[in-house]
């Protein structure tokens, strides 16, 4: 059992260096090319984007994972995988319809207060394009979770940060912001095809 924990520890460990450095690389791009008005409207856009989230899904992706990890030796644990997302999505989705028509009525007001200005209005519509996405990418990793696939979760995310950053530095090189806010939705994607 010890050294299972040891193999799983260091898989988690070496996924958290590589994104520490990762996100210290990008950091540094940002804070260079983009400024502190660039880097304090990525970071709203991506903290909006998170809240949404977690507004939306209510903790019900952490109720996924318990009940996979509950019954993944069971014989009918592919019905009740199917079943459990089938919920999932659908509750999922009213809440998702529900917040984005919230968020599309008072998107000026929302732009204003959360990005400061309404000339980024465009920001606040691709950050709230994102939000699907990122909703989309906590089924694959609560089934992950739900079966504890440390090792594969750990492969995805090295590939994912690898990935992000091979496209995020020449999006924030060639068009500075906009490359930036682009790449915020962009990722959400990568995320959700590993």
């Amino acid at each position: 059992e010890l050294k299972k924990l040891i193999k799983n520890t260091s898989y988690l460990a070496g996924t958290s260096v590589f994104n520490f450095i990762a996100g210290v690389v990008r950091a540094k791009i940002n804070a260079v090319i983009l400024g502190p008005t660039g880097i304090g409207i990525i970071n709203q856009l991506n903290f909006m984007s998170q809240k949404m989230s977690e507004f939306t899904m209510l903790s019900m992706s952490e109720a996924v994972v318990k009940q996979i990890a509950e019954n993944k030796d069971k014989p009918e644990v592919r019905d009740l995988i199917c079943s459990s997302l089938k919920s999932y999505i659908v509750l999922v989705l009213s809440f998702m319809t529900f917040s984005i028509a919230l968020f599309i009525i008072f998107s000026e007001k929302l732009t204003v207060y959360v990005l400061g200005d309404l000339k980024y209005m465009v920001y606040f519509y691709i950050g709230m394009f994102s939000f699907p996405i990122l909703i989309l990418n906590s089924i694959p990793f609560a089934i992950l979770k739900g079966f504890k696939d440390v090792k594969s979760i750990s492969y995805a995310k090295i590939a994912i940060a690898v990935t992000n950053l091979i496209l995020f530095v020449p999006l924030v090189l060639l068009f500075k912001l906009k490359g930036a806010v682009i790449f915020l939705p962009l990722s959400y994607f990568i995320s959700l095809l590993y």
